[in-house]
């Protein structure tokens, strides 16, 4: 609009209607915001769990990134939820837990089951039932339309993901830098893309059917594509963080420092090329970017006639590498980084109407 209203000849009519709209669907928005905040804020995690980030608009603006349109507000809503949820178990496996804590979330995780309460330790506790709760809460709306399987998946491939944050927790603890292959292989579970497609599907109920959900989960290159560019969009812009201390408030237990400063620095991915290739971090750089490159080739390749799946699930993926792009293409971490710019993005999109 900002581009458009400065347009040698506009049609002021056809802006004026383009800048009510986005009001209308900016009012729709807040109340979407409004009615996620009253849950996060009723799970008090800012207590119960202190270590764990509080990232709930900066995840509203991932699913409106993934989603703006009206119709999709249940989609928005429970996919702001997962990603949120998702957030506090990474960072219970990549900040506080000690090994046998991991160990037994992880199995509770498998076993999906309110009686795995009393063998988790007190912290554990609560982000687990607010888990096992919110998939159970998007179950009951699911069954109410007359469909369960979205959930199911769903679930399935949480538990895939918290076995990944316990198989990156263990190399972390016993001082293991994996191949690029290891290292690939785990991160196409945890680097998000496809736990968050699965969510976001779900999210939109019966208009996404038992086949299209099997489609996601078969590995086709639509999603192997969009899961590297957000795992190495992720890994480059972490090469310039400073290292972290890897301290368990729980037990005082240091976690091993080698290996995580190195991550730190250059981003997990970057740093198992560079070990095992002797490669310095300008190769692994111009590497990654072509990596890149392909990845973006893949996926437009995926979206042409005849698509496979309906073109509104490659738009999901294909959102969700945008959204990839804007936020580590700065060469910073503007989701770790609550200073970063995407503070401006949401300022404009929830915050700000657009004079008309």
């Amino acid at each position: 609009m900002t581009i458009y209203q400065d347009d040698d000849s506009p049609n002021e009519i056809l802006l004026k209607f383009a800048k009510l709209d986005f009001n209308y669907v900016q009012k729709i928005h807040q109340q979407e915001l409004i009615d996620v905040t009253r849950w996060w804020k009723a799970l008090n995690f800012k207590n119960k769990l202190p270590f764990a980030r509080d990232r709930l608009v900066e995840d509203f603006f991932w699913a409106v990134s993934d989603y703006f349109e009206p119709q999709y507000h249940f989609s928005r809503i429970f996919l702001t939820k997962a990603i949120a949820m998702i957030t506090v178990v990474d960072d219970i496996y990549d900040r506080y837990g000690s090994m046998d804590d991991l160990h037994l979330f992880t199995d509770a995780a498998e076993r999906w089951d309110y009686n795995c309460l009393d063998n988790l330790p007190a912290y554990m506790r609560h982000c687990y039932k607010a888990l096992l709760d919110f998939y159970a809460e998007i179950e009951d709306k699911n069954v109410k339309v007359g469909i369960s399987y979205p959930v199911q998946y769903a679930k399935e491939e949480m538990k895939k993901m918290i076995k990944g944050y316990y198989e990156e927790a263990k190399w972390y603890y016993n001082d293991y830098i994996p191949t690029t292959e290891e290292y690939m292989k785990v991160s196409f579970v945890t680097g998000g893309p496809l736990i968050t497609t699965t969510a976001s599907l779900a999210g939109m109920g019966n208009l996404v059917s038992k086949e299209d959900f099997d489609w996601v989960i078969r590995d086709s290159l639509m999603i192997q594509a969009g899961v590297k560019f957000g795992r190495l969009m992720n890994d480059m812009a972490g090469h310039g963080r400073p290292g972290k201390s890897r301290l368990n408030a729980a037990s005082g237990l240091r976690w091993t420092e080698k290996l995580w400063l190195k991550a730190a620095a250059f981003g997990a991915s970057m740093e198992c090329y560079m070990n095992e290739n002797g490669a310095s971090k300008e190769e692994v750089f111009a590497e990654f970017e072509k990596q890149l490159e392909k990845s973006w080739k893949d996926m437009n390749q995926e979206c042409l006639q005849p698509t496979a799946v309906p073109m509104a699930i490659l738009m999901r993926i294909l959102n969700f590498a945008r959204l990839m792009d804007l936020t580590y293409g700065h060469g910073d971490d503007a989701y770790g980084n609550p200073k970063s710019e995407t503070k401006g993005y949401i300022q404009y999109l929830f915050v700000e109407p657009v004079p008309v």
